[in-house]
């Protein structure tokens, strides 16, 4: 019973048609469909999971206080150093931003953890 029924079943699928022994050959044509369409999907999923939305832990009192510090001082440093085109590691401008963050009581190690020093 277990031989017919099997024997039935490979006469019976789609685009075997008489065809009893063999591999099963997959058309061109449905794999060139399908890998850019697996290709699109897949890139669809990885770019909505990088957009998804991110919880950040709210800052402290004195992350703030750092966070704005660091902004008036890089806002102080550009218009001090108008040549300074982006490159934290030009040296007036590095200057000053370090004597500004010092002046306004944020330390090397805040600045470390902030990123900030290069």
């Amino acid at each position: 019973m277990k031989k017919t029924a099997m024997a039935l079943w490979l006469r019976m699928r789609p685009g075997r048609a008489g065809k009893e022994n063999g591999p099963v050959m997959v058309e061109k044509a449905k794999v060139g469909r399908f890998l850019p369409a697996m290709a699109l999907c897949l890139a669809l999923a990885l770019s909505l999971g990088a957009c998804a939305p991110r919880e950040y832990r709210p800052l402290t009192f004195e992350e703030q206080q750092d966070l704005e510090a660091y902004r008036q001082c890089k806002r102080e440093a550009t218009e001090m150093n108008p040549e300074w085109r982006g490159d934290t590691s030009y040296f007036p401008w590095r200057a000053y931003f370090d004597m500004c963050m010092r002046r306004m009581g944020v330390s090397d190690e805040r600045m470390k953890h902030m990123r900030i020093w290069i």
